[in-house]
């Protein structure tokens, strides 16, 4: 028996095509918890922001989106050690920990370029209404393609 219908927390990987995807994230030592909540609040906040901008999540957009959450916790697992752990860490330790927290910010900025949430809606509406399978929507007291006003019905 699983979750509710419509409960976001019964969905767990990104099989479920044209539903809204989302791929979990793992299981934490303790001591990173915090680590494990930013990275989930990341995730919540991005899935929110693709579906306010896109409608949907697809398959892509949740791999995306899980590859975003990733470098967040990893960038947060490096921040983590350099905060509790860098007495023990040699100088060469320190620095590569500082270079895989730099390499887990552009990995995270290049999953989100590949969302496209900040294109262009002005160009979407333009590419829309010159698409060949364009068909304007049609609304309350607009007269259906080839049908009649009540002016031409009266002759007027």
């Amino acid at each position: 028996m699983g979750a509710a219908l419509g409960n976001l927390n019964g969905i767990t990987n990104g099989t479920q095509v044209g539903r809204h995807c989302r791929l979990t994230v793992g299981n934490l030592p303790i001591e990173l918890v915090g680590v494990r909540r930013e990275g989930v609040k990341y995730r919540r906040n991005v899935e929110a922001a693709v579906i306010a901008a896109l409608g949907k999540i697809d398959i892509v957009a949740a791999h995306a989106i899980d590859t975003a959450s990733a470098a967040v916790i990893h960038s947060g697992i490096c921040r983590w050690l350099l905060r509790e752990r860098i007495k023990d860490m040699k100088p060469e330790q320190i620095l590569a920990c500082a270079d895989a927290l730099l390499r887990g910010k552009q990995v995270r900025d290049k999953a989100i370029r590949s969302l496209n949430l900040d294109r262009d809606r002005e160009a979407d509406l333009i590419q829309a209404l010159y698409s060949p399978h364009y068909e304007p929507p049609v609304t309350a007291g607009e007269p259906e393609a080839g049908g009649s006003t009540p002016e031409r019905a009266e002759g007027g």
